[in-house]
């Protein structure tokens, strides 16, 4: 409860701003749980962990027992239809009690991001808004929407939960990093994707409108909210 009441208070108090307590109230609301299991999750992966760090704060608020009302379970919550499907790609056996394992289900929830932003791209914000409403809805907007910036593609999803979900997540990504990393990693070089979700320039966007490698598939159960 704590965690949800101090996110929604640094929503109009931007970090940076907070006075000699800051570091205390940014970690009510954002604190570093889980990080060292979120790393060795991510580790093989080109991306920087702290943007899957944010997916599961926003997720689960790193309850590793969570469940949502719909069914998705642990700290990446994952539906068990989905779990299934990544356990089979991954050689894996999962049970749907398996999905409150904190590391397995780590392992499983940086799997699914990965091939997420993969068929999208490498864009993580468009991913991200995958990881909430299926990837081939996702591709659907960015296909059906062609030379829109990214920003205006995730403006124009009409789903709500999906509209707003990088919103939370890219804000615990970012007061994360600020706060944990700020000495250590540079933010994440996203403006190639200005222009175009695929990561293309305009005078690009023509040759960049083939399919990416290994295409949308179908949506499938995608993982939730709780």
């Amino acid at each position: 409860a704590a965690q949800q009441w101090m996110q929604k208070y640094l929503k109009y108090h931007p970090v940076g701003s907070l006075g000699p307590h800051e570091p205390r109230i940014v970690s009510i609301g954002y604190p570093d749980r889980w990080w060292d299991e979120v790393q060795m999750a991510t580790k093989d992966y080109a991306w920087h962990p702290r943007m899957f760090h944010g997916l599961v704060r926003t997720e689960s608020a790193f309850n590793p027992v969570a469940t949502s009302r719909s069914g998705a379970r642990g700290l990446s919550q994952i539906m068990p239809a989905t779990g299934a499907e990544i356990a089979s790609k991954m050689g894996l056996s999962v049970s749907t009690a398996d999905l409150h394992r904190p590391e397995l289900n780590l392992k499983m929830g940086a799997w699914y991001i990965d091939r997420v932003q993969t068929q999208l791209f490498g864009n993580p914000i468009a991913a991200q808004a995958s990881y909430n409403g299926g990837p081939g809805r996702m591709r659907r907007y960015i296909d059906g929407w062609p030379g829109m910036p990214t920003d205006e593609v995730i403006e124009r999803i009409p789903i709500d939960e999906m509209r707003n979900y990088p919103r939370e997540v890219s804000t615990a990504w970012q007061v994360m990093r600020y706060a944990y990393d700020l000495d250590t990693t540079p933010f994440v070089d996203l403006s190639k994707f200005n222009h175009d979700p695929r990561g293309t320039l305009p005078a690009l966007s023509a040759e960049a409108a083939a399919p990416a490698s290994g295409g949308s598939g179908t949506d499938g159960p995608a993982p939730t909210s709780p």
